[in-house]
């Protein structure tokens, strides 16, 4: 039986398969879906090879050839309402197609099913079309049709009875709203702090701390840096070596200082390459570095440096290689904590590019890629507390969430507060109504910015196309507890909220208007005045850290946690020598020189190789004071005969005797007058 074929308006012509696609996509408006059963040609007959899967049962329109485009095809189609077939479609240049049924067939047409068929079976192809553009808008009426049921019985609902009240306030029928109030028990109020919720928390900003010691930059230094700590690193070190099986090497505390006076020494000279030091070209090599330890030493502690038993591990603290290392100087940070009353919290990155679980990615920073910390400081740059964040596997309590755990657990080690109390300034990750409410509880001050998803339903006011300089304030309460929420329009829209400062007293501030070409006055609230110059302490030790990063590199990834230590205990250093009473203003270092004097210092004691000639001078030059440490310490100050005469540096009389470790010519009764304090 032959197959039946459809006549679209072609004179009983069978209609080809691209003209019933193009019927098609004339009637895209009338259909939802389409299969066209393609009958191929006879097996004798030479055909263009078709480049789709010929095991697949169903393809596209996209890879026939012009041979299989011009075959008799079988059309059904599904329009938007049901299944009809194409004889629906009209032509606009044809009649309306008619296919016989069975009922309605000829003598003629009925003898096709009585003969044998003569020719092969011939297997057919289907080809399946969803038109997207009709489907999508069926559904979209029948979408439409629901909300429009929806909304009919919305309509024969009762009006709340808050909507009710509100309509009558407006109309001044009833008396005004009480204040709002939300699921967790907030009320919220459209005020500022009176003078009792203010001073319910005490805090005075103290001016410029002092502290009563009087010593030099090393000693400054070795503070945080202590016997303790290099007396671990030595041990471990030690120990590392005999766990690799090189039991023939072994390092003192002078190797771990010498070492770590180069690393410091790369952080203000660089090199493409550290081996660069020790080169025989003038125009890398340091003589300082050659003169304190050979290359292959250097190389021998950078590989087996160590900070912690490999034959306890916890497996739990991931921070395991280096927290011992870590504890140690976050303990001198807060011994010397000089009682700043004004402090910040924010997270600091350390950076690094290798592949670790622990390295995080924050898209806003200077420093995407790196190890994370919270960090506590105060507002001019002194570290006082830091916890290393170890992602996932981080403790903390989730009723503050992460960022507000890591802030009380900052605090927590601190030691009492005196009568000027104290202020914390944190940004939108720590801030939540949570922690504002228990640190006022111990009291603390605490001022940062809020995202929107955290402020509890408080009615907060539309202000982002407001004028610069505007402003709103509610106070929120629960319990004993208040806190203040203040909106102001500067370049953009910032909330802040705080359980001690609100609106007023009200600052004038400087702004650039483009419209005036000139700067204006503003007034900007008190939080905000507040907020911007109490926050920023962490940054300004990533600003120190960054200028002055040490550039030497190992492959481990705790070296760089090891570094980032060496430069906190370096710039805690630096504050407490600035704020020491030791040294007038115009004496006073600045911070590369502070670092440069430690290295110094160190690399004239701790040399292991020949004298060091001119390292304190050159000849023609006036030369340099020789350090205190290096004077005084009592250690491998020689007299040395030399050809030439020099002055003495004690009674400034001709001599041709010298100190071999100070450079300084000397007579021998002028030796020890020299040497002593």
């Amino acid at each position: 039986m032959p197959h039946p074929r459809f006549s679209m308006g072609f004179d009983n012509k069978n209609l080809p398969l691209d003209e019933a696609i193009r019927r098609l996509s004339d009637n895209i408006d009338e259909w939802t879906g389409a299969t066209i059963t393609v009958i191929p040609p006879l097996p004798s007959e030479l055909s263009d090879e078709d480049s789709g899967d010929e095991d697949d049962n169903f393809t596209t329109i996209n890879n026939l050839t012009g041979r299989f485009l011009q075959e008799d095809v079988e059309l059904s189609v599904t329009s938007i309402n049901q299944e009809e077939t194409l004889d629906d479609m009209r032509s606009p240049e044809a009649e309306e197609p008619t296919l016989a049924t069975e009922e309605e067939k000829g003598p003629d047409d009925m003898s096709d099913d009585t003969e044998e068929p003569t020719s092969p079976t011939r297997p057919k192809r289907s080809i399946r079309i969803k038109n997207s553009y009709s489907y999508h808008a069926a559904k979209k009426a029948k979408t439409k049709a629901k909300s429009e049921i929806c909304a009919n019985k919305t309509l024969m609902k009762p009006k709340k009875k808050k909507a009710v009240k509100k309509e009558s306030a407006k109309k001044g029928n009833d008396k005004p709203d009480e204040a709002d109030e939300s699921k967790d028990g907030w009320k919220f109020e459209k005020r500022d702090f009176n003078a009792e919720e203010s001073e319910r928390i005490p805090y005075t900003a103290k001016g410029a701390v002092k502290t009563d010691l009087q010593l030099s930059p090393v000693n400054f230094f070795e503070l945080f840096f202590d016997d303790t700590l290099i007396n671990h690193i030595v041990l471990q070190t030690n120990n590392y070596a005999a766990f690799k099986g090189d039991h023939r090497f072994s390092v003192t505390d002078r190797d771990i200082k010498a070492f770590i006076t180069i690393l410091m020494l790369s952080s203000y000279v660089d090199v493409y390459s550290k081996e660069q030091y020790w080169s025989v070209d003038c125009d890398t090599r340091n003589e300082l570095i050659t003169r304190m330890m050979t290359r292959n030493r250097f190389r021998d502690i950078l590989r087996y440096l160590h900070l912690a038993d490999n034959n306890a591990i916890d497996e739990e603290d991931r921070f395991f290689k280096v927290r011992r290392y870590l504890e140690i100087i976050r303990e001198r940070c807060l011994k010397y904590y000089l009682m700043q009353n004004t402090l910040s919290v924010d997270e600091t990155m350390v950076p690094y590019f290798g592949r670790h679980s622990l390295k995080q990615y924050i898209k806003g920073k200077p420093i995407k890629f790196g190890f994370k910390l919270w960090a506590l400081a105060s507002h001019d740059g002194y570290v006082i507390n830091f916890i290393p964040f170890a992602g996932k596997s981080h403790q903390y309590e989730k009723f503050y969430g992460v960022g507000g755990s890591a802030v009380r657990e900052l605090v927590e080690p601190l030691p009492l507060m005196d009568e000027d109390g104290r202020a914390i300034f944190i940004d939108n990750l720590f801030t939540s109504f949570e922690l504002l409410t228990d640190m006022g509880s111990k009291g603390y001050a605490v001022t940062g910015t809020l995202r929107r998803n955290r402020k509890k339903g408080a009615p907060t006011l539309d202000i982002d196309k407001a004028d610069r300089g505007t402003s709103d304030v509610h106070i929120c309460e629960k319990n004993d507890s208040a806190i203040c929420l203040v909106q102001w329009k500067d370049n953009k829209t910032c909330l802040v909220a705080s359980n001690k400062f609100g609106l007023e007293p009200q600052v004038p501030v400087q702004r650039y208007s483009k419209s005036e070409r000139k700067h204006v006055s503003i007034d900007c609230p008190q939080s905000i005045k507040l907020y911007n110059s109490g926050m920023g302490g962490v940054d300004l030790c990533d600003q120190v850290f960054s200028t002055y990063r040490i550039n030497i590199r190992k492959k481990s990834w705790w070296f760089k946690l090891f570094n980032h230590g060496l430069n906190m205990a370096l710039n805690n250093a630096y504050y407490l020598y600035k704020h020491s009473d030791s040294h007038c203003q115009k004496t006073r270092k600045s911070y590369i020189d502070f670092l440069r004097e430690i290295v110094l210092t160190y690399g004239a004691q701790y040399k292991c190789r020949t004298s060091m000639t001119n390292l304190f001078g050159v000849s023609g030059i006036r030369r340099k004071p020789v350090p205190e440490d290096v004077r005084f310490d009592g250690l491998e100050h020689w007299p040395e005969q030399i050809e030439t005469q020099r002055r003495c540096a004690l009674c400034n009389m001709k001599v041709k005797f010298i100190c071999s470790k100070c450079n300084k010519g000397l007579h021998i009764k002028c030796f020890k007058g020299f040497h002593s304090k």
